[in-house]
């Protein structure tokens, strides 16, 4: 919803592959988790405006979920 006239641009497919490959180790995925926050909590401060890189918000976000998805890994050991 941020980025104006998004239909000029393929669909990136990168992490939707990415994401459906098996992996030896433990993959957190956060795309759901900082669209969750975007589109529920109705806020767009999870990125630097200038750049890629997660702001406070995004960062405490993405970290809390790292804690989780590791949380739940050692529970299954």
């Amino acid at each position: 919803n941020l980025i104006v006239n998004k239909d000029k641009f393929k669909k990136p497919c990168f992490f939707p592959i990415f994401s459906e490959l098996s992996k030896d180790y433990l993959f957190v995925d956060v795309y759901d988790t900082l669209k969750y926050v975007v589109e529920e909590l109705e806020t767009d401060d999870v990125y630097y405006i200038h750049d890629t890189h997660w702001s406070p918000i995004g960062s405490k976000v993405v970290a809390k979920k790292i804690y989780s998805d590791i949380k739940k890994a050692l529970s299954f050991h």
